[in-house]
């Protein structure tokens, strides 16, 4: 290989898949140092403009989770889990195991270790990181989160949280083993473990973002934990001003076109997005939309729609038993495009069914400005941040298993 002119491996290099382009920049310094200097796994774009071909969606009254995708995507080649997805990264899942099923890469992970020396108190949530422009292999990370009883004496209570250093296991696919790090705290904490346990939000697990180097986490009283993996340290991240926040809601925190954003959606269906803006030693929440009274008006033609509208996407029902029919899906002219501005006109479809339907939301598209929705699990949305339309992706919820009389999983 030595014998190649640069120009020639390098050509040879664009015809490789990304995750193939991450793993040679380990085979020795002067593969890293052409890779890099090229810039051969950011500019060909394979990875971050991929075309965005399904998600997956957890129930808590499911046993595995469930796959929504596109009717052209072809399952051949592709492995799926038969389990609850626990996070996900540049498109690789976690769940017992690591595995990027279009590639059918597949890494076993070791049984988790217990808490770190004075975290015996508190639970650990895993978290994925995984960036193929920098590195083939995937950490999972076990943050600290204070549980929802009360536990500990009067002085764990009353102790800064998060502390610092802040103790966390790490396992990496490099070496396959779990190992402690510690960060430390720039700046003040969010407060103390008495004031988490204030929060009466019961929520299994929040989620996690992982961008240009941070682990963005969101933790209890929706502060967000920024973990900087170059420097081991972690900042603190305050919510947005002025929100209100009730059992039933939550502010959710994911990753999309140009960064960090977090989304609330309000009793009376009004969404508000925001994104984290970020300059030196400053961070701060910035109102990206707010539809103010939009989905809530647009209730009872959304009504309508999903029951007479059959959208484009499928659900793969992995909790399907054995005996349950499967219907057929519905041949459709075109599948959704997020490129595709012909969407939902609510003028259009109006009928006198003002039956209220909750509104939730499943996650961000991930390069683009596109919020995904669902009514009362039944029915997928894709909401345009920038043009406040509403599209049909499909059925959303496993048919065999939910009961729209009851509202409740069977």
């Amino acid at each position: 290989m030595r014998l190649l002119p640069d120009d020639v491996f390098a050509d040879v290099l664009r015809r490789v898949a990304p995750h193939g382009v991450a793993t040679s920049r380990c085979v020795c310094r002067a593969w890293c140092a052409l890779i890099d200097d090229r810039r051969l796994l950011r500019c060909t774009g394979t990875f971050s403009r991929a075309r965005w071909q399904a998600f997956f969606v957890n129930y808590n009254e499911l046993p595995f989770a469930e796959l929504f995708h596109r009717p052209s995507m072809d399952f051949t080649d592709y492995y799926m889990p038969c389990a609850r997805v626990r996070d996900h990264c540049s498109s690789v899942l976690l769940y017992n195991a690591l595995l990027n099923p279009a590639a059918q890469w597949w890494a076993p992970l070791p049984e988790s270790p217990p808490p770190c020396a004075g975290m015996e108190h508190f639970n650990q949530d895993m978290y994925l990181v995984f960036d193929p422009a920098v590195s083939s292999h995937c950490q999972v990370f076990l943050i600290p989160r204070v549980p929802h009883r009360r536990v500990g004496s009067a002085t764990i209570l009353e102790s800064e949280w998060p502390p610092s250093p802040c103790t966390i296991n790490v396992f990496s696919t490099m070496t396959g083993q779990w190992t402690e790090r510690s960060f430390r705290r720039e700046g003040e904490a969010a407060g103390t473990v008495a004031d988490m346990q204030k929060d009466q939000r019961w929520l299994q697990r929040r989620h996690a973002v992982y961008w240009r180097g941070a682990l963005y986490v969101h933790c209890e009283k929706d502060f967000v934990m920024r973990i900087l993996l170059s420097k081991d340290t972690y900042r603190i991240i305050h919510p947005p001003h002025g929100i209100e926040i009730c059992e039933c809601s939550e502010l959710l925190l994911g990753r999309s076109e140009k960064g960090v954003y977090c989304a609330l959606m309000g009793d009376e269906g009004q969404l508000r997005v925001w994104i984290l803006y970020e300059s030196c030693s400053r961070m701060e929440w910035v109102l990206k939309h707010d539809s103010g009274c939009g989905l809530a008006a647009a209730q009872p033609s959304l009504n309508y729609f999903a029951q007479q509208v059959n959208g484009p996407w499928i659900l793969q029902n992995a909790n399907r038993r054995e005996g349950d029919t499967i219907e057929a899906p519905i041949e459709q002219e075109s599948e959704w495009n997020s490129d595709d501005e012909d969407v939902l006109n609510n003028q259009d479809r109006w009928v006198e069914n003002h039956q209220y339907k909750r509104f939730d939301i499943p996650g961000f598209h991930p390069y683009k400005e596109i919020i995904f929705l669902h009514i009362s699990l039944s029915r997928g949305l894709a909401y345009h941040l920038h043009t406040s339309k509403l599209e049909s992706l499909g059925n959303i919820c496993p048919k065999h298993y939910y009961n729209r009389t009851t509202h409740r999983f069977i």
